[in-house]
């Protein structure tokens, strides 16, 4: 059976005499899952155990034979992930120009650009200082 990656983390106050961020315990990952099924279904209650309960709408945990004892709950969600543009100097095969200035002792790398056009404009600017002897642009394929 495929099961799909949990989106968040769930915990407890395991001790509830720390404020703040202190003092919370990571639920099983057993326990996680289910939790985080409950929730993305819109459950409002889940039974985790013969003993422990917890309200997903107030966010508590509690025991079944008495409902005075509980103890709160939170949910970290995973941040989500951000699509990365490709970077030349990381994706083997990947066709990258580089801009580089040369002196009679030397070459400086001024940049690495993912189009021919915009490593052009990084050429022409380098060009524009009148500083440097040479400026190319170097068409390369990351090995």
């Amino acid at each position: 059976r495929h099961q799909r990656r949990l989106m968040a983390t769930w915990y407890f106050k395991g001790d509830l005499r720390f404020k703040g961020d202190e003092g919370w315990t990571e639920y099983s990952k057993e326990d996680n899952a289910k939790l985080e099924r409950a929730y993305q279904k819109g459950k409002t209650d889940k039974k985790l155990s013969s003993t422990y309960r917890v309200n997903l709408e107030k966010m508590f945990q509690y025991r079944q034979d008495d409902n005075t004892k509980q103890r709160p709950i939170k949910r970290e969600a995973e941040p989500k992930a951000k699509k990365l543009k490709p970077s030349p100097d990381a994706i083997v095969g990947y066709k990258a120009y580089v801009v580089v200035q040369q002196t009679q002792h030397n070459v400086e790398v001024l940049g690495v650009y993912s189009s021919r056009d915009k490593a052009k404009s990084k050429k022409d600017r380098a060009r524009a200082k009148d500083i440097y002897d040479s400026v190319i642009i170097s068409e390369r394929i990351v090995k």
